[in-house]
Order: C-alpha cells, then structure tokens, then sequence
C-alpha cells in the first residue's frame, strides 16, 4: 500500500514574458515519480499552456521540475467486539485475547492486531494492541480496547429416557437425576 497525497499546491511562475504582456502559464497537472512517503521527492507539471492576449507571441520552451513532500499517513484501529471494543467473548473458547482492526487510506484494511494478553475468566479487560508500519508509509499507532468476557450458559439435561430425569421400575422410591453441564461438556454436577 503506497501512501497518497491529499491535496499537491504547486506555485508557477512564467520566465521571459516582456514588459506587461498579457501572458500566463494555465492548467496541466503535477505529479509525483512515485506515492510512497518520503522527503524532495520530484514533481514533474505536464499539459501546461500558455494563455492571454499575447499567448500567441510566446512559445513555451520547457517545464521545471520541482520537490515536494509526502507525509505518511494516520492508520485508525478499532476493536472487533462490543461497541467498538477489543473483544465480545464467552467462555466457549478458551484464552481470547484484545484484538482490533487497522485501516488505512480509503478504508483499505491493513491488518488485525491481537494483544499479548490471555484472558480465560469472566470479566471487562484494557488491553493495548500496536500497529508497526513495514511499508514506509503509515504512522505507527496503538490503541487500548476493551475485552469482555461474558458468562458461558449451562445446560440442563435429565440421564433418563429421551432426556427426562428418570426412567425405571417402580422397585424404590428416586428421585429424577438431572446433569448440569458447561463448556465442552463439563459436567457441572447433577441434582
């Protein structure tokens, strides 16, 4: 991804016009060599004319070369969960960490950042994540998302026949026997 300028001002002046001729160098278009950053980088101005009531006594013998600079670019980073946040999570999946997204120019993604940071409980976390440009051509940025981690819901099943809490002969007295089980089929307990 190269950067790109916003916005190229570029001052023209005319050499050898006599006196108060009316006579000025219009349109064309300056351009950079290339778009990536960088600093006296080259500006070439093509398809200039000239024009005024004495235009037509002139001949436009050349175009100058000048410098300019193109300043890297500002990424934005925001959070893939909650509200903008770094993280909307449940105890499904085990370590989740802060994460986040980072654009470029005209909404171009970059990348995704994760933290270093593992979270395994239930809770709100501050975690930092870091943009390091490799290009030349984006400003390094961080930014602190918020990561939640939510409750997991349990489920209730019963151990007898299709699901209920019991299934036998009436050769004593029970009571249904039901599993609570968590993430990944972690039995919780019975009751």
């Amino acid at each position: 991804m190269t950067a790109r300028p916003r916005r190229l001002l570029v001052t023209r002046t005319l050499a050898g016009a006599l006196g108060l001729d009316d006579v000025s160098l219009t349109g064309g278009t300056a351009t950079f060599a290339d778009a990536n950053a960088g600093t006296g980088k080259i500006v070439t101005l093509a398809g200039a004319t000239l024009s005024g009531a004495a235009a037509g006594n002139y001949a436009l013998a050349s175009v100058n070369t000048t410098t300019a600079d193109i300043t890297k670019a500002t990424v934005t980073i925001t959070g893939n969960g909650l509200n903008g946040s770094g993280l909307l999570w449940d105890l499904r999946w085990a370590g989740p960490c802060g994460d986040g997204h980072v654009t470029g120019l005209g909404g171009v993604v970059l990348g995704q950042l994760v933290s270093g940071t593992i979270h395994t409980n239930v809770g709100i976390y501050s975690d930092s994540v870091t943009y390091t440009d490799g290009t030349g051509n984006y400003n390094n940025a961080s930014k602190t998302v918020k990561s939640y981690i939510l409750k997991a819901s349990v489920t209730i099943t019963g151990d007898g026949l299709n699901g209920s809490g019991y299934y036998g002969p009436m050769t004593g007295r029970r009571m249904p026997h039901r599993h609570r089980d968590g993430v990944g089929g972690v039995v919780l307990g019975s009751s």
